[in-house]
């Protein structure tokens, strides 16, 4: 039995005894043990890869991991408005929404768990700077679609 295997094994008996914070700590060690497995495994790949190879893997790995950034955020806040306005709805998107983010975040753990804290601060600073360019282009679409629905736009108080 892989070490994984005996944590996953811990995780359903600590579940199953309804002891969750236990199997909280598991669920951790699982997504450490899983990510550090990847991170391996795409190294071993690289290692053997032509230089030109290995910039077409990283460069896809790196648009994978920022993008997924900012769709968490996004499906977080998704999340947040629909129980906000509506409380807790069993409607298909916000339930797609929430498996969304769970998957997406284990996508960017990875970087808070193989990155140094440098490399977490430039992964941070690039996302918010991917999130501005997509937020102007949000804002455009945002105008015509409150034109298109007749909302009307708030005064701003002095």
């Amino acid at each position: 039995m892989t070490d994984l295997e005996k944590l996953q094994l811990k995780f359903t008996q600590f579940t199953r005894k309804g002891d969750y914070i236990n199997a909280m700590k598991i669920s951790k060690r699982i997504e450490a043990e899983k990510a550090s497995r990847e991170q391996c495994t795409l190294k071993s790949l690289t290692d053997t890869m032509s230089a030109e190879d290995k910039y077409k893997t990283v460069t896809a790995m790196h648009r994978l991991i920022f993008t997924a950034d900012i769709l968490y955020g996004y499906a977080v806040d998704f999340q947040s408005v629909m129980k906000e306005l509506q409380g807790n709805i069993d409607v298909a998107i916000v339930m797609k929404a929430m498996e969304a983010v769970k998957l997406l975040r284990s996508i960017t753990r990875n970087v808070d768990i193989a990155c140094d804290k440098e490399a977490q601060e430039d992964f941070g600073a690039t996302c918010d700077e991917l999130g501005v360019v997509i937020e102007k282009f949000m804002a455009k679409r945002d105008k015509q679609l409150k034109k298109n629905l007749k909302v009307k736009s708030k005064k701003k108080e002095k």
